[in-house]
């Protein structure tokens, strides 16, 4: 009998009570004993389930394939027999890894993009806000030069942009010092 197949490259296999193997993908394997193979690295959690009807859960290397293998295992009685029949399915880790590698690459090539887009973003608002302070900064040159000629256009409404407040505070000073000494 030939073993089902799970995703790509795993497979469904059976073993018997007596620890035979009665279905594998590799028709060599069957009716062999399951610990001749490379099923032995998870005999322990075999045996249980062979003895007690259990289920595990575990990983074994394969010298088969040559790589670990995702290992999912019920021991299930046929009949009320107190014998239990293993049905196993073996899946290798780099397909059980796949989904969740993908994944990974993707929100991470998803958090680089935002952060990308944040970057930029930030960079043309703080970029547009301090277009004005080399103006800001011209107006206090003049004003330490004695020169109140200036006209600055005033922010209307509430604001926390710091450079309009800034415009706003020096056009209260010029306007001060307007007063203060009676300019025209």
């Amino acid at each position: 009998m030939n073993a089902a197949s799970i995703l790509d490259e795993g497979y469904i296999c059976v073993i018997s009570p007596n620890g035979t193997i009665a279905t594998h993908r590799v028709p060599d394997m069957v009716l062999q004993p399951y610990d001749s193979a490379w099923l032995r690295s998870v005999s322990a959690d075999m045996d249980r389930s062979r003895a007690t009807g259990g289920e595990f859960t575990t990983i074994g290397f394969s010298d088969v394939t040559n790589e670990d293998m995702q290992v999912l295992g019920r021991g299930r009685e046929i009949g009320h027999t107190g014998r239990y029949w293993v049905v196993c399915g073996f899946v290798p880790m780099r397909i059980v890894n796949q989904a969740s590698t993908e994944i990974v690459l993707l929100v991470l090539g998803l958090g680089a993009a935002i952060i990308v887009v944040m970057g930029l973003l930030s960079f043309l608002l703080i970029g547009r806000n301090l277009k004005k302070l080399p103006v800001i900064t011209s107006y206090a040159e003049k004003i330490s030069n004695g020169d109140m000629d200036i006209s600055i256009n005033r922010i209307s409404g509430k604001t926390n942009n710091e450079i309009s407040l800034l415009e706003n505070a020096f056009a209260n000073v010029i306007e001060t010092i307007r007063r203060l000494v009676c300019w025209r």
